[in-house]
């Protein structure tokens, strides 16, 4: 074996080249891509902040500095011009009125007209919300050293109502409810209010085994967050981790962040939970890297994505920049904003009378695509991935410093610290053992010339299971020059 792997190296430098990754070659000799395949197109968000109305048919998405709305679910959009470029929507209603912050002052922005909606209430640090179809809530006087008045009405009524002129007895606000109205908890109370503005009553629920010391380790100025999903669960979270309170029954259970995100000052960044008790938390890392789970008792499992992530009502909102989806849990609709556009495949690999691709989205996305005969599928891979190998129920996904290793046909992952100095570039089995093969192309400056040239870093590895990899003795060298092998 020993003089066998010496002889390999020559053979990687004087290879042949694989096609490029744009030619878009179908190398299964089994499969007619004109027939059986077709490569999806994707709507492209590139959301950086999004609301949805209670009942899934308005919603706003940001994109930077500008602003789409589409009041028929997501099917089409169209752009709307807010005066000011910094609102962050934060909730929409079915009639489309948004209500916006700029993390200092608020206010209502009509959608169907485009322009604001001045309510009439004096005050500089009013807050304001929205509860479904026509109702609006101002919270006046909330930077003020007297209690602050809640008020509510239609967009409709000329003159607004009083909810309370003691806000704080209500406490913070934590969503819209199914009873067209918005809800509020009180941490020293421990009573969630919920109001119903159709016939101005307050239901309210006390969670007698509530402890912010549950929930919190270390010291934090910030506030501690609440969501509450508008149907049965409170979430408080903050940070050593969250509880979940249920008007149901009135329990109250709590769960820890990781390990690794338990303690920090900053936790959580945001947390939400949708209609059947999926919580979602995004959290910052003791390095400060952000990451966003998906918890379903204390399983946390990592969202391999980026995007902004909405609960409200019976909708979960995934603003992918491609493919932005909604779901109930049980369908999937897609949220059409943009042009359908063809996305440019990365590495392509057939297997199995199908195809696996890898489209990098940019930023810190990768798509990995699952084209089957007359249908396909996607999952979304936090990180740049730029190769991937399928054999039998193994698929492995690498990138750089790190790769994705399946055991079960893509249903689940372990993610796994590599030590090869690149992403593998191509991998081949024999005799029941793995060679991977890891080139880094690059363009070396000549000094003083103005030139470049083509260099590359190449090292192979072995392995006799996918999941542990040395590096071949005298295989890596570096600042080779020309490009790289890509097979052998």
């Amino acid at each position: 074996m020993k003089n066998y792997l010496v002889y390999l190296l020559p053979l990687l430098i004087w290879s042949c080249k694989k096609k490029p990754k744009d030619s878009n070659q179908n190398l299964d000799d089994k499969a007619n891509a004109e027939v059986y395949y077709s490569t999806p197109a994707f709507y492209q968000s590139a959301a950086t902040d999004a609301a949805a109305s209670w009942n899934g048919q308005v919603m706003v998405i940001k994109n930077n500095d500008k602003f789409y709305y589409s009041k028929d679910g997501g099917n089409a959009f169209n752009q709307v011009y807010p005066s000011i470029k910094v609102y962050i929507p934060y909730v929409v209603n079915e009639s489309g009125l948004m209500a916006w912050s700029d993390n200092f002052y608020s206010g209502f922005f009509n959608l169907n007209t485009g322009l604001a909606v001045n309510s009439g209430i004096a005050g500089f640090y009013n807050q304001y919300y929205l509860g479904h179809n026509e109702w609006m809530y101002c919270v006046q006087g909330t930077n003020s050293s007297t209690p602050p008045i809640v008020y509510f009405k239609k967009l409709s009524a000329t003159k607004w109502d009083t909810l309370t002129k003691n806000g704080d007895s209500l406490g913070v606000y934590c969503g819209q409810n199914q009873s067209e109205g918005i809800s509020f908890f009180n941490a020293s109370k421990k009573t969630l209010f919920n109001h119903h503005p159709n016939n101005n009553s307050v239901s309210k629920y006390t969670f007698t085994s509530f402890s912010v010391a549950n929930i919190t380790q270390g010291q934090s100025n910030r506030a501690i967050q609440y969501f509450f999903n508008g149907y049965n669960l409170l979430i408080a979270a903050y940070t050593k981790g969250f509880s979940v309170m249920n008007t149901n029954n009135l329990a109250v259970t709590y769960t820890d962040w990781p390990v690794n995100f338990k303690g920090y000052y900053d936790n959580p960044v945001n947390v939400s939970c949708s209609k059947n008790g999926t919580v979602f938390a995004q959290l910052l890392s003791q390095t400060n890297q952000a990451f966003k789970f998906e918890i379903s008792g204390t399983t946390f499992q990592e969202i391999q994505s980026t995007c902004p992530i909405l609960n409200n009502g019976d909708f979960t909102y995934y603003f992918y920049q491609l493919n932005p989806i909604k779901t109930d849990g049980t369908s999937i609709t897609a949220i059409k904003i943009g042009d359908s556009k063809s996305a440019e495949i990365d590495f392509y690999y057939p297997y199995g009378g199908a195809h696996y691709s890898l489209i990098y989205e940019g930023g810190d996305n990768t798509i990995l695509l699952h084209d089957k005969i007359n249908t396909y599928s996607t999952k979304y891979l936090k990180g740049h991935y730029s190769f991937l190998y399928k054999e039998d129920q193994q698929l492995l996904i690498c990138s750089t410093d790190s790769f994705l290793l399946s055991q079960d046909n893509g249903m689940s992952y372990e993610s796994i610290k590599s030590n090869f100095h690149a992403s593998l570039t191509y991998l081949k089995k024999i005799n029941n053992t793995y060679y991977g093969l890891a080139v880094k192309n690059f363009k070396y400056n000549l000094a003083g010339t103005g030139f470049q040239i083509d260099r590359f870093n190449i090292g192979v590895y072995t392995s006799n299971n996918l999941k542990d990899w040395s590096i071949v003795p005298n295989t890596l060298r570096t600042n080779v020059n020309g490009k790289g092998p890509e097979i052998f």
